[in-house]
């Protein structure tokens, strides 16, 4: 996962450095370096899900690192454009579903209560490479370890519990089943937002020269927000795995990278410290937003072809972000790059509304439910063997 994070914050930092007076870029073929990465990236999304899910997590992760781990050193010894782009190609075709896989593992063993909290261990490890955590397999205490020899079991009732079924068959009828109703809709338009703060995030680097110190300096000041947002993620995912809600917490999130683009767009380039502060508000705010959606999205999906193909679709279309992401950092705005801070100021604004809706309507249709069945607020349905969303047992996470 530390692997997966670096090799896109990476350029930003070596863009910093000097990458395109290195390899002879001119014009906008640093963008287009960026863009090229996340076009086999997206394509390749569904079917390595997909994929993964029948080849099991213990194959497809360690054929995908020996693959872009390759490539990523490779990388080192180019010396012009072409063979840069040639390098994250096949970076991206092995990165591509890496994270979809993880998830899905972890999904797979644990709640839907403790699902987003275990997520963002994985998240840090990426953006904390000196954070290390063994994540062991639990049972309904959550501080009782499980022996190995039961952890087969405990994974198969956590899927019974919260899940149709165990057929791991994948079945297309299945996996489109979703697509019936307007929630991979909604689930779309959040993701695109979201992902559009969450690719710009890592090409922050690239805005830290408005505070015009060294080279050296410069990319070391990219570290400090980094390491208070991984802090502030896991804190979030606590918070969102305790209340069990995801859409009010993805709003605090939002708001957070709204009044820090709000700040680079008006904050004056000679303000050194309210700049860098306002890099802090937006690094912050973009950061739990991934892991925060996936759990949201998943543990509305209780059908476990149509958890695998949402999640990984939905994942690919997020990341065709990264193609609005690496064309706003326009050069000629170079320092204080203002189209692309008001996009992602637009973006923030547009998930939160949406999201906020979306939250307050599934909390009113848990409400209606439970008032037709005759059931009290705080009572919890069976769940057990739900078909669907329609399903009168199911109840929404929101």
């Amino acid at each position: 996962m530390c692997h997966s994070s670096l090799d896109r914050s990476n350029l930003s930092n070596a863009q910093t450095g000097g990458l395109s007076k290195d390899l002879g870029m001119v014009g906008n073929q640093f963008n287009l370096v960026l863009a090229y990465y996340f076009i086999p990236f997206c394509i390749f999304g569904p079917p390595v899900g997909m994929l993964a899910k029948q080849v099991s997590a213990k194959y497809a992760v360690p054929c995908k690192m020996i693959g872009f781990g390759t490539a990523s050193l490779a990388t080192s010894f180019d010396t012009n454009f072409g063979q840069l782009v040639a390098c994250r190609i096949i970076i991206a075709i092995f990165e591509a579903g890496f994270l979809t896989t993880c998830l899905l593992s972890v999904h797979l063993v644990y709640s839907q209560r403790d699902c987003i909290e275990n997520r963002d261990i994985l998240r840090l490890s990426r953006d904390i490479l000196c954070l290390w955590r063994v994540d062991l397999l639990r049972d309904e205490h959550p501080k009782r370890l499980v022996s190995p020899g039961r952890g087969k079991d405990v994974g198969e009732a956590r899927i019974l519990a919260e899940a149709e079924g165990l057929s791991n068959t994948f079945s297309w009828s299945e996996a489109f089943l979703k697509f019936r109703s307007p929630h991979p809709y909604i689930r779309i338009l959040i993701a695109i937002t979201y992902s559009t703060l969450l690719t710009s995030s890592s090409f922050l680097a690239i805005v830290v020269p408005r505070l015009d110190f060294s080279t050296i300096k410069t990319n070391l000041y990219t570290v400090a927000p980094s390491l208070v947002a991984a802090v502030f993620l896991l804190a979030a995912s606590c918070f969102s795995d305790h209340f069990c809600e995801r859409g009010i917490h993805m709003a605090v999130s939002l708001l957070i990278s709204i009044i820090g683009y709000t700040l680079l767009i008006t904050v004056d380039l000679k303000n050194v410290g309210l700049t860098y502060f306002a890099i802090f508000m937006a690094t912050v705010g973009a950061y739990p937003m991934s892991p925060t959606n996936n759990a949201w999205i998943e543990s509305n999906i209780t059908n476990l072809n149509t958890r695998a193909f949402t999640n990984a679709l939905l994942m690919t279309i997020a990341n065709t972000a990264g193609l609005i992401s690496s064309n706003i950092m326009i050069s000629s705005e170079a320092l204080h790059y203002v189209t692309s801070c008001r996009i992602n100021l637009g973006a923030a604004a547009l998930c939160l509304i949406t999201s906020v809706a979306y939250s307050l309507w599934m909390r009113w249709e848990n409400r209606s439910r439970n008032r037709i069945q005759g059931l009290a607020e705080q009572e919890s349905p069976q769940t057990r063997g739900v078909h669907g969303t329609k399903d009168p047992r199911f109840r929404f996470y929101p």
